[in-house]
């Protein structure tokens, strides 16, 4: 089954993004508008009250994650309106997040034991009191990781070892929400109303995003008509537009900005960031996928590379921040001015960050698609209903192109703690 290569894309420029929003958290904290961070650059306010911002947006970009989710885990269901697809992705999906994701645990294991990790003394010299110097603040034992790698994360919110992974219990719950959803409603010819009602009752999770995946999904496959209404240029740059407007709501510790006055149906100005970041994530995806400018950019070899390592990017680069890049930037900092140790530490740590990256994807994430599968049969399908599963898993031709199911539903995913 082919992919929606502009998703693929657009999913590899939201990880990177997260990744620079946490050397900002690390190194630039007021550009974040961090509360008692010292200021680094004449632009901190200017960046942290505008939309620029959105080079720095890491919520933004896990809201991107979690709809695109929603997208591919629904959309072969749309097409096949089987529910046996819906079991099918079921039966593996905590295996595909938890082997990634306990592998990255156990990586930043062997890091700490060696006591590489110098984030303390980083962020005693960068300011970065709240977010960098509170990593790590534990003996490292191996139970313990093995036990947040397979079940911490996923039922107890535990993300120690890795605070990327404080998106895993979301991604978890917001797929078999969906699955569930799409089971008992998904053939309902009245399910829009359905979506109206669980979008009011979601508003202040982010379990909406999973939502509007969805709705984006079915739109896609069965309302062939609205989805040529909406594929027109202006319409195209009209969500472009909005979709990053709303991804740039933001309210920041330290500045006033104009969002802070503003709240959705009386709740309070938190939740309402979330919600309109999440709904500006959805335009968003609507704009990718009506858009041919759009999309001939996000297709190009390194975006896509970017998308085809975007989970493992996700996963690890925290810990590579925290240990290579504390390191080099703590030795240049006695022989250069701030800004130049930042610079000559960023370039060669995300080079770094984006190889090992290539090299999780390769070893760790894609043999992951294969083991999960195996593994959610084994232990989920009997011998009875082998033909029902088989035909769940056989790939489907569509002309449209879309993402796969199995590639794409790293996109949570996955998602450090965005500042």
């Amino acid at each position: 089954m082919h992919k929606y290569k502009n998703l693929d894309g657009l999913r590899g420029i939201a990880a990177l993004i997260v990744v620079l929003c946490h050397y900002s958290n690390g190194f630039l904290p007021s550009l974040q508008g961090a509360a008692g961070a010292a200021h680094h650059t004449r632009a901190d306010h200017f960046v942290a009250t505008t939309p620029i911002h959105l080079l720095l947006a890491g919520n933004f970009a896990v809201c991107v994650f979690f709809v695109l989710s929603g997208f591919v885990l629904s959309i072969k269901f749309f097409h096949t309106k089987s529910v046996d697809v819906l079991l099918s992705s079921a039966s593996r999906r905590y295996f595909r997040l938890m082997i990634p994701a306990l592998i990255s645990i156990l990586c930043t294991y062997v890091i700490l034991r060696t006591g590489f990790v110098n984030s303390k003394t980083t962020a005693a010299i960068t300011g970065s009191s709240g977010w960098l110097a509170t990593f790590w603040n534990f003996t490292p034992h191996v139970m313990t990781a093995l036990y947040q790698g397979t079940v911490g994360v996923f039922f107890g919110n535990q993300n120690s070892y890795n605070t990327s992974l404080w998106t895993m219990h979301l991604e978890l719950f917001g797929s078999f929400l969906i699955f569930m959803f799409l089971a008992l409603f998904g053939n309902f010819k009245r399910r829009w109303i359905l979506y109206g009602v669980f979008s009011l009752l979601l508003v202040k999770t982010y379990y909406l995003a999973f939502l509007l995946g969805v709705v984006i999904s079915d739109i896609w496959v069965t309302q062939p008509q609205l989805k040529q209404k909406l594929h027109t240029p202006k319409m195209s740059i009209f969500f472009l537009v909005s979709g990053l407007l709303l991804g740039s709501w933001y309210v920041p510790a330290v500045y006033h900005v104009f969002y802070q006055n503003f709240s959705l149906f009386g709740i309070e100005s938190y939740y309402t960031g979330i919600a309109l970041q999440i709904v500006g994530a959805a335009i968003l995806i609507v704009a990718v996928l009506t858009s041919a400018p759009v999309t001939k950019v996000l297709e190009t070899k390194p975006i896509q590379f970017l998308g085809h390592i975007s989970f493992s990017l996700y996963l690890i680069h925290l810990i590579i921040l925290s240990s290579f890049a504390a390191t080099l930037f703590n030795h240049l900092i006695r022989h250069f001015a701030y800004l130049a140790s930042l610079v000559l530490t960023a370039l060669p740590s995300l080079g770094i960050t984006l190889f090992a990256a290539y090299l999780f994807t390769k070893w760790v994430d894609t043999p992951s698609i294969a083991l999960s599968r195996e593994l959610g049969n084994r232990l989920f399908f009997t011998s009875e209903n082998k033909r029902s599963k088989t035909i769940a898993q056989r790939p489907l031709e569509i002309p449209s192109a879309p993402l796969s199911t199995e590639s794409t539903s790293s996109s949570a995913v996955t998602v450090a703690e965005v500042g």
